[in-house]
């Protein structure tokens, strides 16, 4: 009973943060999600990966990044958002049309990606990052940040954005989820879930051809 309840804030979805706030409501608990209490006595602790990050060109893509990016912004614009904070790497993978490897058999590279209808930061461990890469992503409009800079200055660009943020609450950790102020957010689905979830006719192409090796693969094999 009136007790508090901590945890680091960046490893769990605000879905669940709110979800255990909801639960602890009747003991009045309040909740810190600042403190990352094992960080501070884990000894050698591993570095996050900063694997290699290739572009995925058109020819598997099928859609531009600029293309992308102009409907979601237009979507973003129906749904009365005045930025999106995209915290699905899928999604960012998706929207950028690069590919990485930081998460085993997923090729996926640890992001965060802030929209506005004008701006697009990429918040990402890209000081490794191929001069090609970084090239691309400045042709496509993007500009790039240090990865752990998102929690330093999310508020501020939600501030600048001025009106709504849009938020997935099953995407965005509770840390990031609590530095703006809930009149601000704007709870919905990423508008590159659906719009990923529908192939275009290059990826379907490629996606059989590849069905095509891996049916042969295991032919052989067997």
């Amino acid at each position: 009973e009136g007790g508090k309840l901590g945890f680091d804030g960046r490893v769990i979805n605000d879905q669940m943060g709110a979800g255990l706030q909801e639960d602890l409501e009747d003991k009045h608990v309040t909740i810190s999600y600042e403190e990352d209490l094992v960080g501070e006595i884990w000894e050698n602790r591993p570095a996050l990966p900063q694997e290699p990050v290739f572009v995925l060109r058109q020819q598997y893509a099928g859609e531009s990044t600029q293309d992308k990016l102009a409907r979601i912004r237009a979507e973003l614009k129906k749904k009365g958002a005045d930025s999106h904070l995209v915290g699905s790497l899928y999604d960012i993978a998706w929207i950028t049309n690069l590919r990485g490897g930081d998460i085993s058999h997923v090729p996926v590279f640890l992001s965060f990606l802030f929209l506005t209808g004008q701006d697009a930061i990429l918040y990402a461990f890209y000081e490794k990052w191929p001069e090609e890469v970084r090239d691309y992503l400045a042709e496509c409009g993007f500009t790039l940040r240090p990865y752990d800079a998102v929690y330093d200055e999310f508020s501020q660009r939600v501030q600048e954005a001025g009106g709504k943020v849009l938020l997935n609450p099953g995407t965005i950790n509770a840390k990031l989820m609590s530095l703006v102020s809930q009149d601000q957010i704007l709870e919905g689905h990423d508008p590159s879930e659906l719009m990923r979830a529908i192939k275009n006719e290059t990826e379907v192409a490629n996606t059989i051809e590849a069905h095509i090796y891996d049916g042969l693969a295991v032919t052989k094999f067997i």
